[in-house]
């Protein structure tokens, strides 16, 4: 193991369990059948990740697919963890929440923020659409009518959701996104930018596939989020069920504890991909990315298998909010990833073949480029870091 100020331990999965219900981190997973002469260290950029998230304990697990399968189901890092590299997997807790609300209620809270941000999207997303059409065809098409065509492409995307319904329910948001302006400004700004981007050599068919593949992330984390908060209510319940009990109430805290842990690990695998997020079919990390900034939300709130991305998942949102004209604080740790993502980046430029971190590195990048050049980045990086406090950022183009 590497000499760092991380504490590193091997520990078997069920021990890694019952730690973790007590002190939620991230731990790794390492296939042991692909190491029979010992298991190799964690690359030294991981383990700086790591002591920038403030991890001191880390635990490493090495164990096989059989009995990984039994108890924590991979999924989208399944071939990687086949393959001997390092899985990493972030826990946290998310079944101690209250009873869900009955009688009607409206969408609240985190379920009120995805919707809205599909429905923002898809509005923007629209105009940059109709843009598109109109650059190809020559001629500006009246908007409704284009609009309309546009509404069947995109239905498909949205399911049972209507695509003409969330385009007015995004109208009447978008004021509260764009500072200073009205809706009608805001998406005739939009319409403009995007002719004019075409105008100077921007590929419309790339534009197209950008817009709809934001259109299918979006939907993907809203309907997502509906999954995510019906699993954890439906965990918390059962767990309220068991400490209510008088099984529970007649042991001590150590009893106690392990009933919790038996519960989690024995119970709630039904819940788990739900949870986690984690399937196959779920977006990439460079599309939650891209969705952070144009739906103002951070995806890794329901998509626990990007929670060691959650700052740059901020800073693509906070991006979005300058982009957009509102302005936005970062903190220390926001501007400590940003700056290696786009380093990251940079260093990146020329390879056609890149992972999943550093194209999502790279869209991270373009966000950061519609807010200030990169030399208005390097200056800016300078001065937030000789001061190391927060910094209120707006739109610098």
């Amino acid at each position: 193991m590497p000499d760092t100020d991380l504490r590193i331990r091997l520990v078997t999965l069920d021990e890694a369990f019952d730690d973790l219900g007590r002190n939620p981190r991230p731990f790794l997973l390492i296939n042991i059948d692909q190491h029979p002469g010992g298991i190799p260290k964690p690359s030294e950029s991981l383990l700086e990740r790591l002591r920038e998230d403030r991890v001191s304990d880390l635990m490493i697990v090495p164990t096989t697919l059989a009995e990984l399968d039994s108890a924590l189901p991979l999924s989208r890092d399944r071939e990687k963890f086949i393959a001997g590299e390092f899985v990493m997997v972030v826990v946290t807790k998310v079944h101690e929440t209250p009873e869900r609300p009955h009688g009607g209620q409206g969408v609240v809270g985190l379920e009120e923020r995805a919707r809205n941000g599909l429905y923002v999207t898809v509005t923007m997303a629209t105009e940059r659409l109709r843009a598109c059409e109109d650059h190809s065809e020559g001629r500006k098409m009246a908007a409704d009518t284009r609009r309309g065509e546009i509404f069947e492409r995109l239905q498909p995307l949205l399911g049972n959701i209507s695509a003409r319904n969330c385009f007015a329910e995004g109208q009447k948001r978008v004021e509260i996104w764009y500072a200073g302006l009205s809706s009608y400004q805001a998406m005739k700004s939009v319409y403009a930018d995007m002719r004019e981007q075409l105008r100077k050599g921007a590929k419309s068919i790339s534009v197209k596939e950008e817009q709809l593949e934001l259109i299918r992330t979006a939907h993907a984390i809203y309907t997502k989020t509906e999954d995510f908060l019906r699993a954890q209510h439906a965990m918390s319940a059962e767990l309220r069920k068991m400490i209510e009990s008088d099984d529970f109430k007649n042991v001590g805290l150590e009893e106690q504890h392990e009933m919790q842990a038996n519960f989690l690990r024995e119970r709630a695998l039904a819940q788990h991909q739900e949870l986690a997020h984690n399937k196959q079919s779920g977006p990439s990390l460079p599309q939650l990315m891209q969705a952070a900034s144009a739906m103002d939300l951070n995806p890794s709130s329901v998509y626990a298998n990007v929670l060691f991305y959650k700052t740059a998942l901020d800073c693509a949102m906070l991006l979005g909010r300058v982009e957009r004209g509102v302005g936005a604080m970062l903190g220390p740790d926001h501007i400590k990833a940003l700056k290696r993502f786009l380093a990251q980046a940079d260093e990146a430029d020329g390879e056609s073949t890149v992972d999943e971190e550093t194209e999502a590195a790279r869209r991270l990048r373009d966000l950061g480029r519609r807010v200030r050049t990169r030399a208005g980045w390097e200056e800016f990086f300078a001065i937030a870091e000789r001061a190391g406090s927060e910094f209120w950022m707006t739109k610098a183009l």
